[in-house]
Order: C-alpha cells, then structure tokens, then sequence
C-alpha cells in the first residue's frame, strides 16, 4: 500500500521562486503586521494605540523583517541584486557526498567516546548539510575493510530502495529548501491573481471613499454586472441633469452586492496573503490566527499603504 507523507512542499522551479520572492517583496507592502514591525525597528517603540493591533505572533513578523528589511526603501531588482543569500544559494552543491564521522571499538563500549559522534553528527546537521539545503539522503555505516566494489553495488541498491520509497509516498519528497531565510511555499496560485489582488488594496488605498462595487466597476470585475451597473448609473445621473428621478431597481442593487461580495472577498484573500507574508508564510491563504482561536477581520491600514505608494522607488 503506497504511503501518503505529507510534507511542506516548497518551489523548487528557480525562474518562478525569484517571482514569487518578488511578489512575496509587494504583499509585505500590504501587511499592517509588517508596517507595525517598520515603524518599531525604525523609531524603538509603538504608540498604546499600535500595541493594541499587534498580531499575535510579532516575534515572527520581526524575524521576517530581518531577512526583508524596508520594503519601501528600494524597488524589487534593486533589493534582490544586493542580497548576499540569493546569490550564496545560487552557488550551492547540492549533491555533495559529505563524511558523517567515524565508530570504533571505543564509541561501541564506552559512552564517553558516544559523545564526540553526536557531536559530529550534530555538526553534520547544523553545518554542511543546512549550507546545501538539506538535501535528503541516506546515512550509511561503511566498514573499513570492505572492498570498494561491493560497497559501491550497496551504495546503489540503498539509493534505489530510498528513491523507490519517495515515489511510493513512504518517504518526504525532495525538498532542495532554496535559501534558509527565503522558503517559498509551492502553492498553485494563478499569477493574474497575485496582480488582481494588489490592484484592489491599491485602488482602495488611494481612494478611502470608494465602496466595493464602484471599485469593481473601476477595475472591470466580474463584466456581466459591472457593465449593465455603469449604464443604470449613467442613466440616473442623465435624468438627475434633466430634472427626472430614476427609482432604485432591486436588479441593480442585487448586481451592485454580488460585485461587492466578489471584491471583499477578493480583499480577505489579499489580506491572508500579506499577513501571512509578514509571518514568513508565502504565499498562503491559511487562516492562522483562527487555529489560534483569535480570529483577526479583514483590517488593512489604507493609509499607510497610500503612503507606502508615494516613497517606493
């Protein structure tokens, strides 16, 4: 019976990671969680009013503004060109066959020798193996003595059950972790809506006053209410010049609450992505503060977002 190990599965394709790194880089822009992290690395503390809407989980949103930094300071390719890790992760050797340690009598009958192999071994871990992005493999004890050929046909027949398991599901797929500091999540989301998404937050932003269909309409959501919406609006604002009164029609505002609902929808999962983003989590619309049982509503803080437009590069 074939396994079903369920693992994080993380993009392992380089052309799309640096786009979703740079998409990662935009929705950080959006976050309240990341400009909240902005203003405490930059000035020391928040305001009691700040510290009322912190998430949950700060620490980890000042772990990802470590790696991250000031979003608005510089645009995308400015960031990504003088990032040390992007191009130290470029230059790894994933497929290094790498000595573990060494056993001998002493380690097998005295457990004061044990320590220094679990010293090795951990060594192993911490050091070449996290450097080539923990890579998966398989760990082998390889007698001295033994002939070269019999240990080279063992290596291989080891190696295929291994990769045989991993095809089965008995075992974690391969998981080459790109950059320790930038692990890009191999979520299935369309591009357009990457874009789609930013562009409501955006249309929002730099207009506080505009409801959920008229930003709709704005940005041509959902055309077979949209258009037929715009032509009664039209309509009313002819008859208003000409001294008339077009009555309200339930058709409208039934088309006027559909588009709605599709944008504020649109919006909670913009907003998923950017706190999730904050978090170190990208992209993904997993609703993490409700396993917490701290459900957070849609809150996005339009005025820092507007000014976030004004100063990016």
């Amino acid at each position: 019976m074939k396994g079903s190990y369920q693992g994080i599965n993380y993009l392992k394709n380089e052309k799309l990671r640096i786009k979703r790194l740079e998409q990662w880089y935009l929705f950080l822009r959006l976050s309240p969680s990341y400009e909240l992290a902005d203003q405490y690395r930059k000035l020391g503390y928040l305001t009691a009013e700040q510290k009322d809407r912190l998430p949950w989980s700060f620490e980890r949103v000042l772990e990802t503004y470590e790696n991250w930094g000031d979003v608005w300071a510089s645009n995308f390719s400015e960031w990504l060109e003088l990032n040390p890790y992007i191009e130290k992760d470029k230059k790894k050797n994933r497929h290094t066959v790498a000595k573990v340690g060494d056993v001998d009598y002493y380690i097998a009958h005295d457990d004061r020798y044990k320590k220094f192999l679990h010293k090795e071994l951990d060594d192993f871990i911490d050091g070449h193996w996290k450097e080539v992005g923990h890579p998966i493999g398989v760990l082998m004890m390889i007698p001295t003595e033994s002939d070269k050929k019999y240990v080279m046909s063992e290596v291989s027949k080891y190696l295929d059950d291994h990769k045989k398991k991993i095809r089965e599901g008995d075992l974690p797929p391969q998981q080459i972790i790109p950059i320790d500091r930038f692990k890009v999540l191999n979520t299935r989301i369309r591009e357009n809506v990457f874009n789609l998404l930013q562009r409501i937050i955006h249309a929002k932003a730099l207009n506080p006053s505009l409801t959920n269909w008229q930003i709709g309409v704005e940005l041509g959501l959902c055309p077979e209410h949209t258009e037929k919406i715009m032509k009664a609006e039209n309509l009313r604002a002819e008859l208003k010049q000409k001294g008339n009164k077009l009555s309200s029609l339930d058709r409208e505002n039934d088309r006027k609450l559909i588009v709605s609902t599709v944008v504020g929808r649109h919006m909670r999962n913009a907003f998923l992505l950017a706190e999730n983003a904050a978090h170190g989590d990208f992209p993904s619309f997993f609703n993490e503060w409700a396993m917490q049982f701290k459900e957070i509503k849609t809150n996005f803080d339009y005025d820092a977002i507007k000014n976030g437009l004004t100063k990016i590069r």
